[in-house]
């Protein structure tokens, strides 16, 4: 009995470090196998002919063996991509409409019936045209009587008008009166005016004393962002960060590159600024980039053809390098604590 335990948990055993070794399979698979792209575009004149064309580009790229691949082309001012993942596909909308087009029946249009819904409408509105002209006959017919009555109802309404009283007319204050009129609507007037002074004043003080708290929350709200900044922990872990930044661009830096272009702005000034920015990146992809600024005429041709490869192990190496760091660890637990 004893002998058939110990074999089932043999078993067990066994598939349970099947199971792992699969598992540790496939992250490797996952993580060392490259994610292979390719991208080439051109823009300006075609090559020997002195011909403007349009921008014209296309990338691709596969993934575990062609299981996982994709292309998108912009030609001819259109932009269209394919994904495959497994034996699933998808496409742009440029790409399947055509056979949704071919699928969909096309409609049948019937001229005969038609003409007599035609028909049973214009009757409907011969009926309706007869009826609206009885009604307008009616009409007129009652107005002749009806405006003898509206003629008496003036003449009946002058007499009252003619025996109605005149309005009395308002007495006249002496002269002491109304210089106590006016000199209470001169009080008032002062006080009004005494009043928006002071609401202008103390409104003036209002907004002195809000822009200083102002002044002085952006200052203290400085002083917690220079110790922050000036922490040596943050410091050495901001370098730290750059510096795998730098490892990680090596890394996915492409395979093979061939790049000629030549460019011009209509100002020389722009021209000059674009060939500085390009100069901070210029020892990245300097060996295989064939730049040439044209200072005298807007103008803007070239090709590019860039592959590569690019690892998810490049990833985890990046993460497992910061996280593993003593001064990144409690700069983030900083991070997530500060408050302004």
């Amino acid at each position: 009995m004893l002998h058939i335990i110990l074999l089932i948990l043999k078993i067990i055993g066994f598939l349970i470090l099947g199971i792992l070794a699969l598992i540790l399979l496939l992250a490797a698979l996952i993580l060392l196998a490259p994610a292979v792209y390719s991208a080439e575009g051109s823009v300006g004149e075609k090559p020997g002919e002195g011909k403007p064309r349009p921008a014209e580009c296309r990338i691709r790229f596969h993934w575990l063996f062609h299981l996982i691949s994709g292309e998108a082309v912009c030609k001819n001012g259109e932009f269209r991509w394919h994904l495959r993942a497994a034996w699933k596909h998808f496409r742009s909308e440029a790409e399947s409409s055509p056979s949704q087009q071919s699928q969909t029946p096309q409609p049948s249009y019937s001229s005969q019936s038609s003409q007599p819904a035609r028909t049973a409408g214009e009757k409907q509105t011969g009926t309706t045209g007869q009826g609206q002209k009885n009604t307008s006959v009616q009409k007129a017919a009652s107005t002749p009587e009806s405006a003898p009555a509206q003629k008496t109802a003036p003449a009946q309404s002058e007499p009252q008008s003619q025996t109605a009283k005149p309005e009395p007319k308002q007495k006249q204050l002496p002269r002491s009166g109304r210089e106590e009129k006016h000199g209470t609507s001169a009080k008032k007037k002062f006080s009004t005016f005494r009043d928006r002074l002071c609401a202008l004043k103390d409104r003036i003080k209002y907004k002195f004393r809000r822009f200083c708290d102002k002044i002085k929350s952006l200052n203290r709200k400085k002083e917690k962002i220079t110790a922050f900044l000036q922490n040596k922990i943050h410091q050495n872990a901001f370098f730290r960060l750059l510096k795998e930044i730098k490892r990680l661009l090596r890394f996915l830096k492409p395979d093979h590159a061939d790049v000629h272009v030549e460019f011009g702005f209509s100002d020389p000034a722009y021209t000059g600024y674009t060939l500085a920015a390009l100069s901070m990146i210029w020892p990245f992809f300097g060996e295989h980039a064939d730049i040439r600024p044209d200072f005298e005429r807007s103008v803007l041709k070239g090709t590019a053809n860039v592959s590569g490869k690019i690892r998810a192990g490049y990833a985890l190496i990046f993460a497992w390098n910061m996280i593993w760091d003593k001064n990144v660890r409690t700069t983030f637990r900083h991070i997530r604590r500060f408050r302004l």
